[in-house]
């Protein structure tokens, strides 16, 4: 069995749930699996071939008691924090998820995402909605609105109005975009396709309008609305196209610290 004092400190500071490979000796390359699991902590080195396990005696799961929530109500939330990790949340899950879509816990942690057990989803309260992402495949909606003071969602708390304003489908494509853009670029979701016209009202005041839709038949589709009416109230809004059949989420770091040089430039 290998020495807890080898393994056992690097373990305890994963958030439950997570594995992570460190280096057991000299070894040229991280050989350890180190995990936190809900039961205990383990390790085993591929080098050694050995391995240990710590049970966590005092530590319980408390399982999810369900509730008779109202309408638009998410349920008891949890913040969503790496660095404090809660043993109700399923961090796996949610990384994994992310992983999925291309994101990251940092385009998102500025928005202190929380957790809804209730619902499986990660919550958003910002100034604009509170909304949800499904993140178990198997709702018929995706994002959920528990409530709505705008139709649409800045991917940060700041002013359109002397904004260079980006517009996206969905939340984490505005996130990630926001996550590589300067001070005085502002992303905004739509929250789908259409441009409605509280927003449009709101984009007369920003300093210019990029539009950053998904690259499939409907945003597209959206994409040619969204400038064709912008243009008829005077807006002069451009065009930042992603590849066929992908989102802005799905680009990588380069691609888009290449592309807001591009909208600082216009």
């Amino acid at each position: 069995m290998i020495p807890h004092s080898e393994w056992l400190k690097d373990a305890k500071k994963l958030p439950v749930g997570q594995t992570r490979r460190i280096y057991h000796g000299s070894e040229k390359r991280p050989n350890m699996i180190i995990k936190n699991l809900d039961s205990g902590y383990s390790c085993y080195c591929h080098a050694c071939h050995d391995g240990a396990y710590v049970p966590k005696e005092l530590v319980k799961v408390r399982p999810v008691i369900p509730t008779n929530r109202k309408s638009h109500d998410p349920g008891f939330l949890r913040s969503i924090n790496l660095y404090k990790p809660d043993i109700n949340i399923p961090y796996s899950d949610i990384m994994f998820f992310l992983h999925t879509k291309n994101m990251a816990m940092q385009y998102i942690q500025h928005l202190n995402p929380q957790w809804s057990a209730q619902d499986k989803r990660i919550v958003f309260s910002t100034e604009d909605q509170v909304v949800g992402r499904d993140i178990t495949g198997t709702s018929l909606s995706k994002w959920y609105r528990y409530s709505e003071r705008v139709e649409y969602i800045r991917a940060k708390p700041s002013p359109i109005a002397g904004s260079i304003v980006v517009l996206t489908e969905d939340l984490f494509s505005a996130c990630k975009g926001q996550y590589f853009a300067p001070e005085d670029v502002l992303f905004v979701s739509l929250m789908g396709t259409s441009l409605k016209d509280g927003l449009l009202s709101e984009l007369l005041k920003a300093k210019a309008v990029v539009i950053c839709l998904d690259g499939d038949t409907a945003g597209v589709t959206g994409m040619l609305i969204a400038l064709r009416t912008c243009r008829l109230v005077g807006i002069e809004a451009s065009v930042l196209r992603v590849p066929n059949d992908l989102d802005p989420k799905d680009m990588l770091p380069n691609w888009w610290q290449e592309q807001i040089e591009v909208i600082l430039a216009r």
